[in-house]
């Protein structure tokens, strides 16, 4: 990195280790900062996604990245068509992950938004009940057709004879695995376009919550505006939630906490 305390580090001056020599041939090339893009990745303020992805990245893991950036993308900007948002954009560092929000359209986009905004938006906060409903009916089916997909359990060493005399059948277990791992992958990308689908309103809701708490209690701490909302259920915790259960219930069973601790 150029030594320049003034400014943030510019990511295309970055060195990385010895050790780490070539770790751009593992990415696609649009995931990576570039001197055809330098004024525009100059540009944004990037900073590392330590949420969604805390760790390197083993290349094939990339697909799932991928998944979420175009649908929080898609809706902020397409779908709900919040006024200023752009979407997001990601880079590879060394294998961790970099961020950055789009800057804002031009004001004519933002008006231009702005009614559909309007218009779609509000009617989802009006409806949002009913909504949820079928939200969470497609988003079980989903779930069921990806249990349903088949995996081949084992590749075998030679094919059976009933799949190639009288006639071949032109194709075996091998292009079953490609197809399995390709369903399964179209099927997380529609399951991120179903979650963008309620998420980001969500968070829009909370902040126009907090807003008007602002207004109304002049002074009101961030804390005391989160535990007004805190009641909600919230079913993506249910996992967790059922592993404490049982986690306590085991604890408190006769002579069982004992070999457990």
């Amino acid at each position: 990195m150029a030594d320049d305390k003034s400014r943030f580090p510019d990511p295309h001056e970055f060195k990385v280790p010895p050790e780490l020599e070539g770790w751009e041939e593992m990415y696609p090339t649009h995931h990576l900062f570039s001197q055809d893009r330098a004024d525009w990745e100059k540009a944004q303020f990037w900073y590392q996604d330590k949420i969604h992805a805390p760790e390197p990245l083993p290349p094939l893991d990339l697909i799932f990245q991928e998944a979420w950036q175009i649908s929080l993308s898609q809706y902020t900007t397409r779908v709900f068509c919040i006024p200023p948002a752009q979407g997001i954009a990601q880079r590879l560092v060394g294998g961790y992950l970099y961020i950055c929000a789009i800057a804002p359209p031009p004001e004519e986009i933002i008006g231009e938004k702005a009614g559909h905004f309007e218009k779609r938006v509000f009617y989802v906060f009006e409806h949002y009940d009913e909504l949820w409903d079928k939200w969470l009916t497609k988003f079980k089916a989903l779930g069921n057709e990806m249990n349903a997909v088949k995996v081949p359990t084992e590749l075998p060493k030679f094919v059976a004879d009933d799949k190639v005399l009288p006639a071949p059948t032109g194709f075996y277990e091998s292009y079953d695995l490609i197809e399995s791992f390709d369903k399964l992958v179209n099927q997380m990308f529609k399951g991120w376009q179903y979650h963008f689908e309620m998420l980001n309103l969500t968070y829009l809701a909370y902040l126009m919550f907090a807003d008007v708490a602002r207004k109304l209690f002049p002074g009101i701490s961030e804390s005391a505006i989160g535990k007004m909302v805190a009641g909600a259920y919230v079913s993506m915790f249910r996992p967790e939630e059922e592993l404490c259960r049982l986690a306590r219930l085991a604890v408190s069973s006769d002579g069982l906490g004992q070999v457990l601790s």
